[in-house]
């Protein structure tokens, strides 16, 4: 048997269990680039050196092995081993290239699925193909399901493959461009995963399985539903096709809350909020009702591609300290109050709504955890989406005691600046292993220059708007903190405790916060 220097690229256990099975069978595992913890561990503990990149590893090996990875490799990358790039891709090639690929083919209702170990060139996963395993997908299979056969299968399928390779025995087949189907990474969720009801239920059916990754992070997006103005995923689903009762998206009566569909309809029989708790169906829904249809379709892949940017600005935010009287997915009214700003105050400022909004972000402090923002561009830019979209961002800025007032002022601007759009209400459910969920943030500054009055959005229970316009502060509370009217009475409270503060620093802008709180 020839013995050959390999060397591997990517992510999971499936990479460090390739690793393991190349050593025991006498290759020499000369590399690994990886961020995988276990896989790192597992390099140091044999004395592979581990990099970030592919030009840190030392020397050139005979074969390279993609597994499990997402970084898209560059022209000296493939040339690097002297034999070939070889790279496990979770489907039958040539169908479903790109990525998703299990959740594409629930999505269009496959019946059979695989792994193939092919090689790797320029084209994103249209080299020769090397080994294929096949399966068979059941009815009840979900992204999980297929994506752990994958694993299985990929394994397997390496060891056929290796044998091939020790006996010189690989025979590369070329794929058939004509049978090629290809999923970019921007192609998500058909429909945006809304339920309307315009949706047959077997293809509903294909929605809540393909949605369904476990405790793994979900980029691709799952089924929702918009009810009472607040968004609500569905975590399980019966298909019931039959007569039709009732116009698609209304609600039937029954004993089991059922949707009804173009061709029937579909149990809900549960459902979780976009933190990721379970609710029950009956909590949310009564016959009669009809689902929110909001035009998200086109919206869903512009709100989904920033997510990395998101994901790292919700784990810098804090969670309110005190708990909420009632989660926020329940409805409220709103009580409303007003401040009236002085005008004489508002003109002395070089910058009102910066300078306002800094100092109610000083006088809040972490009393309700990281505070939300949002301003009349961004508004508009959700109109209509607020259940689906965050109409109010998290601003995650340190403001130390002993800055002074101009410079927490250019603090702030430098957060804002850093805003760019929004993003799904959902990602905390999504990406479960950012633990990202029963962190809420309750209370929104919201700066306007129309003189608008706001209820809170979707997810906030208090929202004050910083009206540049009137001037004046605009209060308006919900009872998820408490009783509304003493929650309005408290952000008075606090509203003269900002004038008071303007006051104190529009003159002295360096003293420092600590001086003057």
């Amino acid at each position: 048997m020839t013995a050959y220097d390999c060397q591997l690229i990517g992510w999971g256990a499936l990479l460090v269990e390739s690793a393991e099975l190349l050593a025991a069978r006498g290759h020499r595992v000369t590399g690994v680039v990886t961020r995988y913890p276990p896989a790192l561990d597992w390099a140091r503990e044999h004395g592979v050196p581990a990099a970030a990149r592919l030009g840190d590893l030392p020397g050139r090996p005979d074969y390279l092995f993609s597994i499990t990875n997402d970084v898209l490799l560059r022209a000296e990358d493939l040339a690097r081993p002297r034999r070939m790039a070889i790279n496990l891709h979770s489907s039958l090639l040539p169908r479903y290239a790109g990525v998703h690929q299990t959740t594409w083919a629930l999505l269009h209702g496959a019946t059979e699925h695989g792994v193939t170990w092919h090689e790797m060139v320029a084209e994103i996963d249209a080299g020769r193909v090397l080994k294929q395993s096949r399966f068979p997908v059941g009815p009840g299979d979900t992204t999980l399901a297929l994506d752990v056969r994958c694993h299985e299968h990929g394994l397997r399928s390496l060891k056929e493959l290796l044998d091939d390779l020790e006996a010189d025995a690989l025979v590369p087949v070329a794929q058939n461009p004509g049978e090629r189907t290809y999923f970019p990474a921007r192609r998500l969720f058909p429909d945006g995963g809304l339920v309307t009801g315009r949706q047959t239920a077997a293809e509903l059916d294909r929605w809540r399985r393909a949605g369904e990754f476990g405790r793994f992070d979900n980029r691709f997006g799952r089924p929702r539903i918009v009810a009472g103005g607040e968004a609500f995923l569905v975590t399980g689903l019966r298909p019931r096709p039959g007569p039709v009762e009732a116009e698609p998206g209304t609600v039937l009566t029954g004993p089991q809350v059922r949707v009804g569909t173009v061709d029937g309809s579909v149990e809900l029989t549960a459902l979780s909020t976009v933190d990721g708790e379970p609710v029950s169906p009956d909590a949310v829904l009564a016959a009669g009702d009809r689902l929110g249809a909001p035009e998200f379709t086109g919206w869903f892949g512009k709100w989904a591609h920033r997510e990395g940017f998101w994901l790292e600005r919700l784990a810098a935010c804090a969670a309110a300290p005190d708990p909420l009287v009632r989660p926020l997915w329940t409805p409220s009214p709103v009580t409303r109050g007003t401040t009236l700003v002085p005008r004489a105050l508002v003109d002395r400022l070089r910058d009102p709504a910066a300078e306002l909004l800094t100092a109610w972000l000083v006088c809040l402090g972490s009393r309700y955890g990281t505070v939300r923002y949002s301003d009349d561009d961004r508004r508009a830019s959700v109109a209509g989406l607020e259940a689906l979209v965050a109409r109010d961002v998290p601003l995650p800025v340190e403001l130390p005691p002993e800055l002074g007032f101009a410079g927490a002022t250019a603090a702030v601007s430098r957060e804002l600046a850093g805003l760019r759009g929004s993003y799904l209400r959902d990602l905390p459910a999504r990406y479960p292993l950012h633990g990202l969920a029963n962190r809420p943030m309750p209370v929104a500054l919201a700066v306007t220059e129309t003189g608008a009055r706001l209820d809170p959005a979707p997810g906030t229970a208090a929202v004050l708007a910083i009206d540049t316009a009137t001037p004046a502060f605009h209060c308006a509370a919900t009872g998820h903190l408490g009783p509304p009217r003493e929650t309005v009475r408290e952000f008075a409270g606090l509203a003269k405790s900002v004038l008071t503060l303007i006051e104190a620093v529009v003159e002295r802008p360096a003293v420092p916060l600590a001086a003057v709180r």
